[in-house]
């Protein structure tokens, strides 16, 4: 609530709300690719190994984390016309990973929630939007060993991972110019 109070202040009402949280917690994150009983090395974490609290951080992160912007900026557009949401969940949200389960539940929970809302919305105006890339090359992948990062490559039809620096934030000319000062 006080971050949405001092944006508003700062740069008036949101026309385009962009949810890019995520992340992952390696408490939530098992050790092997698949589940066989029996091969299983002593230390080593499976689906029923994982703590609750890493499960916590994930769903809270990723689903929440998407879930509060959404509520408090959402409000502010229904006074306009013309706005957007967009949320960023990920493949594995529509797929699944192997190892990390709670992510890609907490992932499918942004792509329901979109869904929803995107027809809860729609009769005011209200866009809502997701997407889903790809594994992309970030800080969350940096624990993974080469042979890992080459695997997950192989199975992307670029063969390699996504790359960008953040996103660009465009508004329209008219509040640009009335914000900035900028002639059109």
């Amino acid at each position: 609530a006080a971050a949405h109070k001092q944006i508003k202040k700062d740069f008036g009402f949101c026309d385009i709300l962009i949810n890019g949280a995520g992340g992952n917690n390696p408490k939530a994150t098992t050790d092997q690719e698949y589940y066989v009983p029996g091969e299983l090395k002593e230390g080593e974490k499976s689906f029923f190994d994982l703590e609750q609290s890493g499960v916590e951080f994930v769903f809270n992160l990723n689903f929440i984390g998407t879930l509060l912007p959404t509520q408090e900026f959402a409000q502010d557009m229904l006074e306009k016309e013309g706005c957007n949401i967009i949320n960023i969940s990920s493949i594995w949200g529509l797929t699944g990973a192997s190892c990390e389960v709670h992510y890609s539940a907490a992932k499918a929970a942004v792509i329901g929630m979109t869904k929803a809302l995107a027809k809860e919305l729609a009769p005011s105006g209200i866009t809502v939007n997701c997407i889903a890339p790809g594994v992309v090359d970030t800080d969350m992948n940096a624990h993974l060993s080469a042979k890992e990062l080459a695997d997950l490559a192989a199975e992307i039809p670029a063969g390699r991972f996504d790359r960008f620096g953040g996103f660009i934030f465009c508004q329209r000319t008219s509040r640009l110019h009335h914000r900035t000062n900028l002639e059109s």
